[in-house]
């Protein structure tokens, strides 16, 4: 895998006034479509393609594959339930349709030569009904027993009917006992006074600004009521059929991240904080005839959005928002499948045949050029 190395001659800023910018990737690995996100640890899990290895690859603060490890032993991912996480340095693979864990020591990992190869153990989860169980240490009694289990260890327990996760801190369920619809949320369960079960399978958008997608066409602020334990809706609004979206951003120069959304067909800014309209981007009609899942248009890398063809880059000076527009030669699209579950990494893309994992400053910027974060634009 060839890393690419960023060169700058500090004397030397040349700009580029042109309409059509033709990208030319250097980094580009081919994976399966299924993989593992290790936000904290800034780590990802594929299967690399055609050679079909389960990798561990290590990444830097710009995407930049810094390591690579073989996972062995793992015959995963198989599905997009499959789970992945690491819990007091212990790095679990959780296989959906046959209970299976593989478990790995993940210091090890970390702490693995480039290239080498480490193994994982495997231990059974046994599934007698739908039960959601919360354990204050993952690995004393991972085996659930029902007729017995270890009640000092449980800070959750309950049969459910219904049951909605895409992420480890937001997971919502429907008792089997009172018929009441609840959502966990950062160790806590709340009830949700509002709605029906299948008309809120949220996605979690940002945990920090507490902003959820509820799976049709728009977008929530939910407030947790510590007091009374209940969700709160705070504000919405409404997208666009399509319901398309980015990942929250930041533009150098406003202090909080912002999210674009399609309303009124147009590309519009708004403050993740309070989910107030910043900025609408002139002339951004989007064309989705000629795409079956408009939700996957969105690409974002820092202060720059690509959607189809059209490069904006968006700054914020004196108070002030503003966007560049330039047509470029883009042919990727977010790998997501589906409208609820958006599994996303800004370096995983898809190009209507198969999924790559691409640098994405070879996206956005020219040969030889990388993204500043401070300044907000190629150098």
């Amino acid at each position: 895998m060839v890393l690419k190395k960023l060169l700058v001659g500090w004397q030397v800023f040349l700009y580029f006034f042109i309409q059509i910018i033709d990208i030319v990737l250097s980094d580009q690995t081919q994976i399966d479509s299924l993989w593992f996100e290790l936000k904290e640890q800034n780590a990802l899990i594929v299967k690399t393609l055609p050679d079909q290895k389960i990798v561990y690859w290590q990444l830097d603060s710009q995407g930049y594959i810094q390591k690579q490890v073989n996972l062995i032993g793992c015959q995963c991912p198989i599905n997009e339930s499959d789970k992945s996480f690491v819990d007091q340095d212990v790095l679990y693979i959780f296989i959906y349709n046959t209970g299976v864990y593989y478990t790995a020591q993940f210091n090890d990992i970390k702490n693995a030569l480039d290239k080498s190869s480490y193994g994982f153990y495997i231990i059974y989860q046994q599934f007698i009904e739908s039960w959601f169980i919360v354990r204050k240490d993952l690995g004393l009694n991972i085996i659930y027993d029902n007729s017995s289990p270890d009640s000092s260890n449980v800070i959750i327990k309950k049969r459910v009917n219904l049951f909605y996760e895409n992420d480890s801190k937001w997971i919502i369920y429907s008792d089997h006992d009172d018929n009441k619809n609840y959502a966990f949320w950062k160790g806590v369960q709340y009830l949700i006074p509002f709605g029906e079960f299948s008309n809120y399978q949220y996605y979690l958008i940002d945990e920090n600004s507490q902003l959820f997608f509820d799976g049709l066409n728009s977008i929530y602020k939910l407030e947790f009521d510590n007091t009374n334990k209940i969700l709160i809706l705070e504000k919405s609004i409404t997208l666009d059929q399509g319901s398309i979206f980015s990942q929250p951003f930041t533009i150098p120069g406003y202090q909080y991240q912002v999210i674009v959304v399609y309303i009124n067909q147009q590309l519009q800014l708004y403050d993740t904080q309070t989910l107030n309209q910043l900025y609408s981007i002139e002339n951004s009609l989007i064309d989705k005839s000629s795409v079956s899942k408009p939700f996957n248009l969105i690409l974002t890398y820092q202060n720059v959005l690509i959607v189809g063809t059209n490069k904006y880059t968006l700054a914020y000076q004196q108070n002030a928002f503003s966007s560049q527009k330039i047509s470029i030669n883009n042919k990727y699209l977010l790998p997501c499948t589906d409208i609820v579950f958006r599994k996303y990494f800004q370096s995983i893309l898809f190009d209507s045949n198969n999924y790559y994992f691409i640098t994405m400053d070879d996206l956005v910027c020219l040969p030889s050029q990388y993204m500043d974060s401070k300044q907000g634009f190629c150098i």
